[in-house]
């Protein structure tokens, strides 16, 4: 019975390290490993308002290897940084420097309704600390103009080119569009049926007709978007160039994500 258990423990003990293997050459090394982000840790459990050295625990990972994504404000958000990992070409790191806020958006987003309801809009997640101070995403390639943005939001690039309407107020329209589809989700009513929320898609710089504004409460992306923001209350000003992207899949086609999707604010 001893050899048999033995033999249990080395075969679970293999099994793991495998696992671990297999987790480093795809996703990168652990940084739960680094010093100093246990220390970061440690310290920010004595002092729940903010990390105490921000530019510390930035300087630690840079030095092992993690290059800030981006320059400027690029891959920075209010309470979260994003890193290049070494020898990873498919995914990037998370770290909230901020641990209640970045915590929570990194949990919202790694958590499983998230991702298995609207994985077909939102970057994978691999892995997580177990507080959720960092996650590893799957990388994505930010678009950065309206025009590139409009390519996956057919109806809406047809009725703003329908009705002159400048491609840069894309974002704005867009946001729009989340208001009719929001009253019709509270309504209880098809998209198709909401002309008399169309009042709702007007700005200071366009108006549309009835059959435009319709094709952009019909574009299949828009309400995808709409359903993701109503269940989990991101934020409809979230889509805009800088903040989308498309993930390339194995079989070449592209994928439109919301990268960040400011989530798990204030959520509890």
């Amino acid at each position: 019975m001893r050899k048999i258990m033995n033999e249990w423990r080395g075969f679970l003990t293999d099994d793991i390290a495998h696992v671990t293997t297999l987790k480093h050459k795809y996703f990168g090394p652990n940084p739960e490993r680094l010093r100093c982000v246990q220390m970061l840790r440690r310290e920010a459990e004595r002092d729940q308002r903010d990390y105490p050295d921000g530019w510390h625990y930035m300087e630690c990972l840079e030095k092992a290897g993690f290059k800030r994504l981006g320059s400027g404000n690029k891959g920075e958000g209010s309470w979260r940084m994003a890193y290049i990992i070494p020898g990873v070409e498919n995914a990037i790191l998370k770290f909230a420097y901020e641990p209640r806020q970045g915590r929570d958006m990194n949990k919202a987003e790694a958590e499983g309704a998230y991702q298995t309801k609207f994985q077909d809009v939102v970057p994978r997640v691999y892995e997580s600390a177990p507080d959720y101070m960092w996650i590893k995403v799957q990388k994505a390639n930010i678009i950065l103009s309206s025009s590139d943005m409009l390519k996956f939001f057919p109806g809406v690039e047809k009725a703003m080119r329908s009705g002159s309407v400048n491609v840069n107020e894309a974002r704005y329209v867009i946001s729009q569009a989340f208001r009719v589809i929001g009253e019709s989700i509270k309504e209880n009513v098809k998209p198709q049926d909401t002309s008399e929320w169309m009042y709702l898609l007007e700005g200071d710089n366009w108006e549309f007709e009835e059959e435009e504004g319709m094709m952009i409460i019909k574009d299949p992306l828009v309400n995808r978007l709409a359903q993701l923001q109503t269940e989990f209350k991101a934020e409809t000003w979230d889509v805009r160039p800088g903040n989308v992207g498309y993930v390339v899949e194995r079989d070449g086609s592209k994928r439109f994500v919301l990268i960040d999707p400011g989530i798990g604010i204030g959520r509890g």
